[in-house]
């Protein structure tokens, strides 16, 4: 038997790094005196010792109802970690939960309505549940969209005209909305409210109206509506609650549109300090009954880089809320179509940021409306009111497309695979020679 043997390597002799050269005792003094520092020898300070037990006494001492900030400074003093701040913290626990299910309720979750009719029915009906359901609510507000501007030809539309609308008829508006609202929770007819301005009237100033109902009939409230009301007007609002607005039998009082802004800007509309916390004391016992906004995130009409198409980035959302459920987001596309996206918690309504990110989280999930509102159409907002009786055998091109304005005349020559650049001048008269061309009077064909 043979043997391989191997010859065994020589061992190598390692040569440990020489020692550090002594501290001075003067400087080692410094050392072993500094607060929390060690000794030598690994043993630590008598005063850092001391030190600790006594931040222990401390923390055991103090009640179990002692303010959280004082224990967070504590700990931010001890560890040297700077903690996220509660209103921090918040929005991010916040902003996960708002895109969970909410749990199922006995309340049915509100469609999204098509039609300004159909938004004064909701809003009405929440009112009432509130009334009814809600430990006697006699104050509310409410939000609507005004059927104005473009939305007053078609109610989904999202592409602003050029030409937006004066103040004065967005006032006409609301306080027509207000009449409807005021007649679904009544259940009397408009000829039997009285009207009062709770302005000086005229031109100048901001327009606010009262809308007062007689006495409640059956089983429905008297409701005193009090629409477009701006910051000047608080004053007339406290007396009115004062006046009509007393026992279990009192009469309701709506807020419809608010148009004042208590947040988001340095000085509020009711100024700041103690005048503004005695404005927000009052209209905090006002609960946020129905909502319905609309809010553009991003820049979803520009063309993207990517595709080359409109709304593949943001979006535009349509928030609904209905007492008591939680508020609803529903991206809409320019044709009417829509898709619930995200569900925020009963109370709160999102903002800019948390809706931004739902849309983010859906085109994540490929829901299936951002796909669509990609190649989705357009119609012309006219046709409802001023084409709807008209022929499709039109010979007067010319004052068709003169009704249009520059987005749907752009989105017609987009659709025609023709350029859409130039003046407003330029690209109607560039319509009208292809829909001459086309013989026909409908540009969504």
């Amino acid at each position: 038997t043979v043997l391989a043997v191997h010859p065994r390597a020589p061992r190598q002799h390692h040569q440990h790094p020489p020692p550090p050269p002594p501290i001075p005792r003067s400087q080692a003094q410094r050392m072993s005196s500094g607060r929390g520092a060690a000794r030598p020898g690994g043993r630590p300070s008598l005063f850092f010792v001391s030190g600790l037990v006594a931040l222990g006494l401390l923390l055991l001492l103090l009640p179990a109802s002692s303010p959280p900030t004082l224990l967070s400074s504590l700990r931010r003093a001890g560890t040297g970690v700077r903690a996220a701040t509660p209103n921090a913290a918040w929005r991010c626990m916040r902003a996960r939960a708002s895109l969970m299910a909410a749990a199922p309720t006995t309340t049915e979750e509100p469609q999204l309505p098509v039609s300004s009719d159909e938004m004064s029915s909701q809003a009405a009906d929440a009112v009432l549940r509130a009334w009814e359901n809600g430990e006697g609510l006699l104050r509310h507000r409410i939000d609507l969209i005004l059927p104005i501007n473009e939305k007053k030809y078609d109610f989904q539309a999202i592409e602003s005209m050029d030409y937006p609308c004066s103040l004065t008829e967005e006032f006409e508006v609301a306080v027509d909305l207000a009449e409807n609202v005021a007649e679904m929770i009544s259940g009397q007819p408009r000829e039997s409210f009285r009207k009062r301005r709770l302005d000086a009237g005229g031109v100048e100033g901001d327009p606010c109206m009262l809308i007062e109902t007689p006495e409640g009939i059956a089983d429905r409230p008297a409701v005193s509506v009090v629409a477009f009301p701006f910051a000047d007007n608080l004053q007339q609002i406290q007396k009115l609650v004062e006046n009509e607005a007393k026992g279990e039998n009192g009469r309701l009082v709506v807020l419809l549109n608010p148009q004042w802004k208590n947040s988001g800007q340095i000085v509020s509309d009711f100024g700041f300090g103690p005048w503004k916390r005695k404005a927000d004391e009052f209209l905090n016992t006002f609960k946020n009954t129905y909502t319905l906004s609309e809010l553009r995130i991003g820049a979803p009409s520009s063309l993207s880089l990517q595709d080359g198409k409109r709304y593949s980035d943001g979006g535009v959302v349509r928030v609904v809320r209905s007492y008591p459920g939680p508020h609803l987001a529903f991206v809409m596309a320019v044709d009417g179509a829509s898709q619930a996206i995200a569900t925020f918690e009963e109370g709160s309504f999102p903002s800019y940021g948390e809706l931004d990110q739902a849309i983010k989280d859906g085109r994540n999930k490929n829901l299936e409306i951002f796909n669509y509102a990609k190649d989705a159409v357009m119609p012309n907002p006219f046709a409802a009111s001023k084409l709807s009786e008209e022929s499709s055998a039109v010979e007067d091109f010319g004052s068709l497309v003169q009704s249009m304005d520059k987005t749907s005349v752009r989105q017609a020559l987009e659709k025609r695979g023709l350029p859409t650049s130039g003046g407003i001048a330029t690209i109607r008269n560039r319509l009208k020679d292809v829909l001459e061309r086309e013989g026909t009077a409908s540009p969504s064909a």
